[in-house]
């Protein structure tokens, strides 16, 4: 990349962190057409269609990015384009992806985060826990209350009451003033 492409890439960098994906889109777009081989650009360019809610878009630059580098060596493409499928409902392709993201990189929890909350839509409760279990203990310092609340839930549905009321306790430390504080209280109380 030359410097005034790779001004592009950075100013669409920006562009996004300030919070005008319009402008970031113009940035990626232009580094594309002058450098067709660049996986990043592809890959910021999804991520900027993930902010937009445009998902078709995301899931065609994610899969060009990863043609273009398909060993993506920290999963983030995989892990993006899931994210788009997700949104678009298309669960066995999402799954598909943050799989590979975890094969690609087993450390970002987030990936086993959305594919547990994948699988507890589709009733795959043990795969769900696994899963959310795996996130908690990759993410120790993040209030994530939404893993500790979906697994509750799931450990509540499998008749894992003790595991599940340890699980929501913790949704209420963690997030005292959340909207999901009354269900998770409400879900605590059928179980004692």
């Amino acid at each position: 990349m030359d410097s005034k492409q790779s001004d592009c890439f950075n100013r669409g960098i920006t562009y996004l962190q300030e919070g005008n994906p319009d402008k970031a889109i113009k940035e990626f777009t232009e580094t594309i057409r002058a450098y067709r081989e660049e996986a990043p650009a592809y890959s910021w360019r999804g991520y900027t269609y993930i902010q937009l809610n445009q998902y078709d878009q995301a899931v065609k630059d994610f899969s060009k990015a990863i043609e273009l580098d398909p060993e993506d060596s920290d999963g983030l493409s995989y892990g993006c384009r899931g994210l788009a499928y997700r949104r678009l409902g298309q669960n066995d392709q999402a799954i598909k992806d943050f799989s590979k993201a975890i094969e690609l990189d087993p450390f970002i929890g987030s990936n086993y985060s959305m594919r547990g909350e994948i699988y507890f839509q589709l009733g795959k409760y043990d795969q769900c826990i696994k899963d959310k279990t795996e996130a908690i203990r990759l993410q120790p310092n993040t209030n994530n209350f939404t893993d500790y609340m979906i697994r509750g839930i799931a450990y509540g549905i499998l008749k894992q009451n003790d595991k599940a009321k340890s699980d929501l306790e913790k949704v209420i430390s963690l997030n005292p003033d959340s909207v999901t504080l009354s269900d998770a209280k409400k879900m605590l109380s059928t179980l004692m």
